[in-house]
């Protein structure tokens, strides 16, 4: 697959609402100076289709282990848009669209009660890209089979207050941000993201597998390389390999015991370029019983279509190899690696 645009209407990232079959969400992930990291999300689906319904997440992951966790769900009505559609509000998250320029900026606002309360400004300092269009088909040639669509803002600065259980926390900080719609999503297998950021610079992986044989592809990557808060290249031939697998009793998945990232492709300034990020995983985050956190009538169509969706999340120290047209250079920062498992695969990649 190639790259042909990295550019991203703003039309693209209005909310769309999908009539049925879809989840469609706005992610906003939060890498702070003092080592918290914060994970907000609103999710709109309409999987179950006859009673559409928007989740609402907070994960707030401390540096000593403790972690604060809210979880809401709501009918689909309870999300209201701006006129533009640009902007967001769905008790207890509130997102608003503030500018375009360099990329899109937004003020995100959670609030439930004194367990957990957010003020934050993400402030984009380099532009939203995307892979083409945005939008990949399950099957090229052949929309009907589904698509899922991703757009990113890899590195905004992020300023604000978090209060968990009634204690203030600054929130100053690096941020992502992701517009992406699945539909359906029961098309994927498994789900690979990661995240690295410094005070300049980011590193951004979003890979999802498929069942293998299904579709005409089973690996469909997107990342990007952020140097000195100026996007470098958005690559598409990239592959993870997990480094050793153990089955946990919690979920039945292989989970990875430590994984390698590459990224592969051109810059923009037309150089091949090559990362490689290899992650031990030993800062586990969480591991998340999807099902448990989602409606009943969403999780009884996925029980059905789907086996038990299981999220794992780490949060390492990490170093990042890079090499831009033989040149060699080394990035560090803390790296966020996600993996999200639908159903079991081979363990290789």
């Amino acid at each position: 697959m190639s790259v042909t645009s990295t550019a991203v209407p703003l039309d693209t990232l209005k909310w769309t609402l999908e009539p049925s079959g879809a989840t469609e969400g706005q992610t906003f992930y939060v890498t702070t100076q003092s080592g918290i990291y914060v994970l907000l999300q609103m999710v709109y689906s309409s999987i179950n289709s006859w009673s559409p319904s928007v989740q609402i997440t907070a994960r707030v992951y401390f540096p000593d282990g403790t972690k604060k966790v809210k979880n809401v769900s709501v009918g689909g009505s309870s999300l209201k848009l701006s006129a533009d559609k640009l902007s967001s509000t769905c008790s207890p998250m509130a997102v608003t669209f503030k500018t375009a320029t360099p990329g899109p900026s937004y003020k995100v606002s959670f609030q439930a009660g004194t367990e957990v309360q957010a003020e934050l400004d993400f402030d984009a300092l380099v532009e939203a890209y995307q892979v083409n269009d945005g939008k990949t088909l399950y099957t090229p040639g052949n929309p009907a089979n589904g698509y899922i669509a991703a757009r990113f803002v890899p590195k905004s600065k992020v300023t604000g207050t978090l209060i968990i259980d009634g204690k203030s926390h600054e929130a100053a900080g690096h941020g992502v941000f992701s517009h992406v719609i699945q539909s359906p999503p029961q098309n994927v297998a498994r789900w690979n993201y990661a995240n690295l950021q410094n005070e300049k610079d980011a590193l951004i992986l979003y890979q999802y597998h498929l069942p293998k044989g299904k579709y005409p592809q089973d690996v469909v990557s997107q990342g990007v390389l952020v140097l000195d808060n100026k996007i470098i290249a958005v690559t598409v031939a990239n592959h993870t390999v997990f480094n050793g697998t153990a089955v946990d009793s919690f979920s039945g998945y292989h989970v990875p015991k430590a994984v390698t990232h590459v990224w592969e492709g051109t810059t923009r300034a037309g150089e091949p370029v090559r990362v490689e990020l290899a992650l031990k995983l030993d800062r586990m985050l969480d591991k998340i019983d999807v099902l448990a956190e989602l409606p009943f009538l969403v999780r009884k169509f996925i029980q059905t279509f789907i086996t038990a969706p299981f999220v794992y999340q780490w949060l390492e120290n990490a170093e990042a190899k890079i090499t831009i047209g033989g040149k060699e250079s080394t990035i560090k920062g803390l790296a966020f690696h996600e993996n999200t498992f639908m159903s079991e695969l081979e363990q290789t990649a």
